[in-house]
């Protein structure tokens, strides 16, 4: 039943997107790299004015550099590979603000990472409506059922090597194995003291809600090529080298069972899977070099989010005033 309903939920999507396709048109190509590069700034930094979550335009300078600079590769292969490298390297994975908070860098460190993961789980919440867009968004059936599978991931199912993978970490079958990630994420968040109470005192900031909103929009209405690129290099290609700085944080300034916390450790374990599998898919997509610029856009304009948001709660973690 469960599986019927996930495919209700591609199906229902994939009509979605075919209305609003129909209603305003495919995206149309852009003149040069230069326009669309701009297109990101402004996709990334749009309606965002208060002083807590403000952009730094020269970093995003930077990376328009980055992006308008041709990548000359000879087949997808190699055009995937350069942009892992170039994903791995990006402020995102190696913010200032995750190493603040391995090494307690910050005025107080329970509120940096009690406020870290409170205003994450804002964008967190919501992953299965990025990968379910995602999906809706492939046009060719063997790409659907493959990401069909990491959805299925998603609500809890883990296979028999991954399981031993994870029993050699410590982790017990009975702590993750039919248990959504979701459920997983908010397991942590009751351990570090984010209850109901403080989801009720507390709201999600500007900055989380920006991030989880044009993630998706990212995934949902810029096509195939950029979601992709979003997704797979743009986040489940990086988003364990996240969670490794994560969880030194947590073994070193917190009081969190690893059941309580394998929400990351999975995740750090496991992604790199579900990342091949869109690298694959994206490698059938790089056959053009508008193609390749649409993948290249939507990893970048993921990581920027993703590094804004960091910004962002470094400035809230600064501001605080020390214990």
């Amino acid at each position: 039943m469960a599986y019927i309903y996930l495919l209700f939920i591609i199906w229902l999507q994939t009509l979605v997107v075919d209305v609003l396709r129909k209603n305003t048109g495919e995206m149309s190509g852009l003149s040069g790299l230069q326009q669309k590069c701009r297109q990101t700034k402004q996709c990334v930094g749009q309606s965002v004015q208060s002083d807590e979550f403000k952009y730094n335009m020269d970093y995003l300078d930077t990376v328009e550099l980055l992006m308008c600079s041709q990548v000359q590769v000879s087949d997808g292969l190699a055009f995937v590979r350069t942009l892992e490298q170039e994903a791995r390297l990006h402020r995102a994975v190696n913010h200032p603000y995750l190493h603040q908070l391995v090494t307690a860098d910050v005025p107080d460190i329970q509120w940096a990472l009690t406020d870290f993961v409170f205003q994450y789980s804002a964008y967190s919440f919501d992953f299965i409506r990025y990968l379910t867009a995602t999906i809706a968004q492939m046009a060719h059936d063997p790409h659907r059922k493959a990401l069909l599978q990491n959805l299925v991931e998603e609500s809890g199912k883990i296979d028999t090597d991954n399981m031993a993978l994870l029993a050699s970490m410590g982790i017990e079958q009975a702590w993750v194995d039919g248990v959504p990630h979701t459920e997983l994420f908010l397991r942590y968040l009751n351990a570090a003291g984010v209850n109901a109470t403080y989801r009720q005192k507390n709201s999600y900031a500007e900055a989380a809600i920006h991030w989880r909103d044009q993630f998706f929009s990212l995934c949902f209405r810029k096509g195939p090529a950029q979601a992709l690129g979003a997704m797979g290099l743009g986040t489940e290609n990086i988003v364990r080298y996240i969670y490794q700085q994560l969880i030194q944080a947590m073994e070193r300034h917190l009081d969190i069972a690893l059941r309580d916390r394998v929400f990351f450790d999975l995740h750090a374990a496991i992604d790199d899977q579900h990342g091949d599998t869109l690298l694959n898919i994206t490698m059938d997509y790089a056959v053009s070099e508008e193609q390749r610029e649409q993948i290249r856009e939507g990893m970048l304009t993921a990581l920027n989010l993703r590094a804004a948001f960091f910004d962002a709660l470094q400035a809230r973690a600064m501001a605080i005033k020390p214990v």
